[in-house]
C-alpha cells in the first residue's frame, strides 16, 4: 500500500473522530463539558499541520487538515454559542441576530 493511501486513510479516521462530538452537542444542545481552550489549541495545531502539508506538497496532509480545521471551528462556534450556561437551543441561537 502506498504512503499516500495510508495517509488518506489515517487522515479520514483522525478527522472524522470529531464528528461524534458535534452530533452529541447538537443532540444535547450543550457544549458545557467541552474545553474551549482545548478546541482552540487543536484548531491552531491543525492550522500548522495544514501549512506544513502545503509546504511539503502533501495532498493527504492538506486535505484532511483542512477538513479537520472546519470541524474544529464548528465546535468552537458551538461552544461560543452555547457558552457555559448549559443546554440551550443551538438552532434557535444560530438563527438569532
Amino acid at each position: 500500500m502506498s504512503p499516500e493511501v495510508i495517509g488518506l486513510v489515517a487522515g479520514a479516521f483522525t478527522t472524522f473522530a470529531s464528528i461524534p462530538q458535534i452530533l452529541q452537542a447538537l443532540r444535547t444542545r450543550s457544549m458545557k463539558d467541552v474545553s474551549l481552550l482545548t478546541l482552540c489549541m487543536l484548531a491552531f495545531g491543525v492550522t500548522l499541520w495544514l501549512y506544513y502539508g502545503y509546504a511539503i506538497r502533501s495532498r493527504p496532509v492538506v486535505v484532511w487538515n483542512l477538513v479537520s480545521l472546519c470541524l474544529y471551528l464548528t465546535q468552537v462556534g458551538l461552544k461560543i454559542v452555547t457558552g457555559e450556561r448549559g443546554p440551550v437551543d443551538v438552532r434557535r441561537a444560530l438563527r438569532s441576530p
